[in-house]
């Protein structure tokens, strides 16, 4: 199983172009240490304490500039070059957890929870049965300003996956387990928690079967 954590295509708009494109806009940014500063500050809301975004800012920036421009280079590559046909080819259950998206002007922001955007538009015409969990008010590192929540819907992704390996293996079911009875409890009391209600459902059996 894989889960993508706020996940985005940099490239597609312009097809092979966008390779180009993207390095230009790094250029047009200012310099590298503007274009990092004003990424990675983007990526948090007010829910995360300023020091830790300060903290990450400043590892960033401490990246060598050749490192973090082969980097970005690379990115850019393979999301050109790569991701259509992994995405197509992909036979695992696949979980997109997501909380915000970069605009037009370049701009990253928080998604609402019935909202999309192309990166998720993009994901489900290449690979429909992915589960798709938006996760509101929340800055690119969501799995620190939201992590129990995070944690839910990773385990509404690993506990079928582990079942169903345990019934291949022929093993016993973990049914002792303190957390698998506290999970199994509060799906058959039927929670309205969006964490808990349908996760089994949510995966397809069919490509834990295949993987």
């Amino acid at each position: 199983a894989v889960a993508l954590v706020d996940g985005s295509r940099f490239a597609g708009v312009n097809g092979p172009s966008a390779y180009d494109d993207a390095l230009a806009s790094v250029e047009a940014a200012g310099g590298w240490p503007v274009l990092v500063h004003h990424l990675f500050n983007q990526m948090f809301t007010e829910k995360a304490p300023a020091s830790l975004r300060q903290r990450v800012i400043d590892r960033a920036l401490a990246i060598p500039e050749a490192v973090g421009r082969a980097g970005f280079a690379s990115m850019v590559a393979w999301d050109v070059q790569q991701l259509d046909s992994t995405l197509r080819s992909f036979v695992r259950p696949l979980m997109v957890i997501q909380s915000t998206y970069v605009n037009e002007e370049r701009n990253r922001v928080s998604i609402g929870k019935d909202e999309s955007t192309p990166w998720l538009d993009h994901v489900r015409q290449r690979y429909s049965s992915a589960v798709i969990e938006i996760v509101p008010d929340s800055g690119h590192f969501l799995q620190i300003e939201s992590a129990d929540v995070v944690d839910a819907h990773l385990q509404c992704l690993l506990d079928p996956v582990a079942s169903t390996q345990r019934f291949l293996d022929g093993r016993p079911m973990p049914s002792q387990s303190t957390h698998a009875l506290a999970f199994s409890n509060s799906l058959s009391q039927g929670l309205s928690s969006p964490h808990s209600r349908g996760c089994h459902e949510q995966v397809s059996v069919r490509n834990i079967l295949s993987g």
